[in-house]
């Protein structure tokens, strides 16, 4: 009746509140999301217990694996069965939330978050795509922490083609956090360079942004996309120029011709638009000779940094520098600082 789910209700946000406290809870928390229909109340009060459960896994934080299958389940369910009485139940959008704060423990789940960029619901269709960016971002950390960067399939690859078509997505937050998602790929989203390029004119300067730092993270093979870059380099929003210029030199050296984009850039108003031109010659290599007197420039520079980031390009440049695109995982991972 009523009250016994009221009361278990009751338990579960208690015991949210609790915070890491409650841990000892999880596997019963879990347990309670495997409510089939039949159990009693199951209509209506256990599904407003799962969307409590759901919440509360999420304030208690550091969720076992062993709950991902539990979740994936709820991802899957039927949108229509959440809608009664006027309220709203619908857990879906939490579950997306929760797998991607939980990492790489959650990329079992890397095919149900796809399948749910299909979804009517706006919040889990965005939900679902940061989802697959925070587990392909958890995935990269743990690739660079080890003492050699190993070889691996990037768990969210698989999602591509969902991550493709989310580009298309009305949302402006679910076009931004496939961006992002496809960014984390790195070089497995070669297919999505395309999409990425036309998304680079977005009308939403965030999208733009995240467009930006994708293709530089998916690299050479992003070749196509150094018109679009180049162009990207006169955007109205400065950190959409700044990215716009780092991911020209982590392309590396079939972005020659974008060098003297690059080389005016070295003028640009914003301090890091410069820093990142200057960043992005350097990683171009010898073959952006032609941008030497630009950098020479570019070392009396106001702001340190655009100074340092000049120095150390002519060096690449003109001296037996780092080769362009080798070694890059710092800069990389600095497309996602700072800004805006």
């Amino acid at each position: 009746m009523a009250s016994g789910w009221d009361d278990r209700l009751t338990a579960v946000e208690a015991l949210g509140e609790m915070g890491a406290k409650a841990r000892a809870a999880l596997p019963a928390l879990v347990g309670m999301l495997r409510m089939k229909e039949g159990d009693s109340d199951y209509h209506f009060g256990n599904r407003q217990i799962r969307l409590a459960v759901v919440e509360t896994l999420g304030k208690i934080g550091s969720v076992a694996e062993f709950a991902v299958p539990a979740l994936e389940e709820l991802l899957g369910d039927n949108e229509s069965d959440y809608y009664e009485n006027g309220k709203d139940c619908d857990p879906r959008p939490a579950v997306a939330k929760l797998l991607g704060e939980m990492g790489m423990v959650a990329a079992p789940a890397v095919p149900a978050l796809a399948k749910a960029l299909k979804a009517t619901d706006e919040r889990l269709r965005s939900n679902a795509a940061s989802a697959l960016w925070r587990i392909g971002s958890a995935a990269t950390v743990e690739a660079y922490s080890s003492s050699e960067v190993r070889a691996r399939a990037t768990p969210t690859a698989a999602a591509v083609p969902a991550l493709i078509e989310a580009l298309k997505d009305h949302s402006e937050f679910v076009r931004q956090n496939a961006a992002n998602a496809l960014g984390e790929v790195g070089p497995e989203a070669s297919a999505a360079v395309p999409a990425l390029i036309e998304v680079l004119m977005d009308s939403e300067k965030m999208v733009r942004w995240y467009s930006a730092q994708a293709l530089g993270r998916i690299g050479p093979t992003a070749e196509a996309a150094v018109p679009a870059l180049v162009d990207a380099l006169k955007d109205t929003e400065d950190f959409v120029r700044g990215s716009a210029a780092l991911s020209l030199g982590l392309i590396g050296r079939s972005t020659e011709t974008a060098v003297p984009a690059l080389a005016g850039a070295l003028r640009d108003s914003d301090k890091q638009t410069r820093e990142m031109a200057a960043t992005a010659l350097g990683l171009v290599g010898p073959t952006a000779a032609s941008a030497k007197h630009d950098l020479e420039r570019a070392q009396n520079d106001p702001d340190s940094k655009v100074r340092k980031a000049a120095a150390e390009a002519l060096q690449r440049i003109v001296g037996r520098g780092q080769k362009a695109g080798a070694g890059i995982p710092g800069q990389t991972r600095r497309l996602s600082g700072g800004r805006p």
